[in-house]
């Protein structure tokens, strides 16, 4: 299977996770695809609550949420939820998460 490794990002701001500040981006280019940047800030709203009101422990030592894909669902993951990769201080990739959808 091909890679889906995010190659660029825009940063939509911080929020607080764990008693820590966490960047959010939204992905503008992976080595599959590009993004165009309008379509960035049509998810940014939902993303952005997605995250805030998950309570799912994010891996140690994230820094950034990197909103991957947008809002779907799959056979592995039928809930509503946006996929994406969390990365340390150093932009090293640590996992790929599912953030559920926030109503």
């Amino acid at each position: 299977m091909a890679s889906n490794r995010v190659v660029n990002s825009k940063l939509l701001g911080t929020v607080l996770k764990g008693g820590k500040q966490v960047a959010l981006a939204v992905a503008t280019e992976t080595d599959l695809w590009t993004r165009p940047e309008s379509a960035v800030m049509t998810s940014a709203p939902d993303f952005r609550k997605a995250v805030e009101k998950n309570t799912d422990p994010l891996p140690a030592g994230t820094t950034k949420v990197i909103m991957r894909e947008g809002e779907h669902s799959s056979k592995g993951d039928p809930k509503n939820h946006y996929t994406a990769v969390c990365e340390n201080a150093r932009g090293d990739y640590l996992k790929t998460i599912h953030i559920e959808k926030q109503d």
